[in-house]
């Protein structure tokens, strides 16, 4: 019996070695998990900041390229202008106020020669349920104001020079194109030109000399 004891302790001892020890594998699993999250941080960080370098040295890069500067005495305030811009605007001093005008527009208002006749998408606002598209016209701009004609010969609008001192015009209006916008308390008329090219910003400026001389002619004791 003792014998069979001795065999059957020493098969005991021969299966418990044979065991694997679980809790070292546990131990290695998590030791090789940790290692492999440290790696992927090490790559996120590497890679973060390799990005973040690129990034910032986008930022920082300066295309080298000419400047006009313009001076306010008075104010110490300089304007850094891209130098396509030279000749094309001129600035003047009106009490605590700095004017921007255009030279060549202010010179073709003052001497009659400007003129805007632009085929025109027209919309219009009567209300703030929507803006209705209501067919194709025309649109004048001279030193008379503005005279909008369309739609088969039912709409006539026209705007003295006075009504406004400025003018809304946008560049590509809500994804639909460079639009004038004229009206009063009643309706809006939204023109979208057709032909012409870039003529919103310089009707804006003509509308604003316009309203200048208007004025200017009253304070006279014009008409």
């Amino acid at each position: 019996l003792a014998e069979h004891i001795g065999n059957i302790d020493d098969r005991l001892v021969q299966q418990a070695e044979q065991i694997p020890d679980y809790a070292a594998l546990r131990r290695g699993r998590r030791r090789r998990q940790l290692l492999a999250m440290a790696a992927a941080l090490v790559l996120m960080v590497t890679s973060f900041s390799a990005g973040a370098i690129a990034f910032a040295r986008e930022i920082v890069v300066k295309v080298p390229m000419e400047q006009e500067i313009l001076m306010l005495e008075g104010v110490n305030l300089t304007l850094i202008f891209p130098d396509s811009w030279a000749g094309q605007y001129a600035v003047e001093k009106n009490g605590q106020n700095y004017v921007v005008y255009n030279p060549k527009m202010r010179e073709a208002v003052g001497e009659g020669t400007y003129l805007l006749d632009v085929p025109v998408d027209i919309c219009i606002l009567v209300d703030t349920k929507s803006i209705y598209r209501v067919g194709t016209g025309r649109l004048r701009h001279t030193a008379e104001g503005f005279h909008l004609t369309g739609c088969d010969g039912k709409l006539d609008y026209v705007q003295k020079p006075g009504a406004s001192y400025s003018l809304y015009s946008d560049y590509y209006w809500y994804e639909i194109g460079d639009v004038i916008c004229i009206g009063n308390g009643d309706v809006l008329y939204y023109c979208f030109p057709t032909e012409g090219g870039d003529v919103v910003a310089r009707t804006r400026l003509a509308t604003e000399e316009l309203y200048k001389i208007t004025r200017r002619h009253k304070g006279a004791g014009g008409a």
